[in-house]
């Protein structure tokens, strides 16, 4: 890895007790570190506490336990100083017990941007503690990996429900938790892309960008489950998300669902002054929208489309012709 220039202190250095004392590192990267020691973990939480310039803290593979788990929050919790930005905790095998103490102490951590418990067990008990922490009007946290756990469609619908309010997170990591079925993985569709409405899809999810690498493995694991042409819509709702002008990631997804059939704008409550402005969505260079798949719709197939939903707001408005 490439690291700072000051501020370092490399895997594998045992100087906990050096530490102690220490107030300007500003990050600390510990790789197979053997943490179930409690002595040895409570020997590194005063670091943790009082060291105000502490900004990233990883401490992966390390036999984190529940025992030194709790230690570590308490330490997090004591902070007096907000400048922790990020946390990695992957690899720790503490398995499905529940957060509730590290997600206490990391709630008054407002810098808080990136949280990674890939491949720590969590489940149902750990989703129901960070859905606190992602419901949260004060956090900040926008990356929450959660890769390689024992996540389940329950587990996905905590986590979607505690986000209705969040414009915050950009990416959860949710790849590669095999008991995440067609359910859990179409909850998340509709958390960014609900387009049985123009209301709904306007109130979807426009912020959520990243959900892991949904190409190879990951795509296939998300095709078997949506089916190719939700998973597409999935992978491009996503994609688009990451636009800075919302008004647009909402006018997009309301052209997708026309297309698809979803609804009929035609049928919309949209005044006839604005159905012509409509309908230029579907025209010219805007007509290539409709396409968000993977491999590509022959332009062919799209033209088709185009011509269809012209002619479904067309047949509903006869008042536009």
């Amino acid at each position: 890895r490439n690291f700072p220039s000051r501020g370092v202190i490399w895997r594998g250095v045992g100087l906990f007790a050096g530490l102690q004392h220490n107030r300007s590192i500003e990050k600390v990267d510990y790789f197979r570190i053997d943490l179930r020691d409690i002595e040895q973990m409570s020997s590194l939480a005063p670091f943790l506490t009082l060291n105000p310039c502490l900004e990233d803290i990883a401490l992966e593979d390390c036999n984190l336990g529940p025992v030194s788990l709790r230690t570590l929050s308490n330490a997090l919790l004591e902070r007096t100083d907000d400048a922790l930005v990020t946390l990695n905790l992957n690899r720790n095998n503490f398995g499905d017990v529940d957060l509730d103490e590290l997600v206490v102490a990391l709630s008054r951590c407002r810098k808080l941007s990136r949280l990674y418990l890939e491949g720590t067990g969590i489940g149902r008990n750990g989703c129901a503690s960070l859905a606190r922490l992602l419901e949260s009007q004060e956090t900040n946290l926008e990356y929450l990996w959660l890769t390689d756990n024992v996540i389940d469609d329950e587990c996905v619908n905590i986590l979607v429900n505690s986000m209705t309010k969040n414009t915050k997170l950009r990416a959860l990591g949710l790849v590669r938790n095999s008991r995440i079925t067609a359910t859990g993985w179409s909850a998340l569709l509709k958390f960014v892309y609900d387009g049985s409405s123009i209301d709904s899809i306007v109130e979807s999810n426009h912020t959520l960008r990243y959900v892991g690498k949904l190409t190879d493995a990951g795509r296939e694991e998300v095709n078997r489950a949506l089916g190719v042409d939700d998973a597409n819509l999935l992978r491009a709702s996503l994609k688009i998300n990451g636009m800075w002008n919302k008004r647009r990631v909402s006018k997009i997804k309301i052209l997708w669902s026309h297309a698809r059939g979803s609804l009929n704008l035609g049928e919309s409550s949209i005044v006839a002054g604005v159905m012509p402005h409509i309908l230029a969505w579907f025209t010219g260079n805007s007509s290539s929208l409709a396409q968000y798949h993977h491999p590509p719709l022959p332009q062919a197939r799209i033209e088709s489309i185009r011509l269809d939903a012209i002619y479904r707001i067309l047949k509903s408005r006869p008042d536009l012709v």
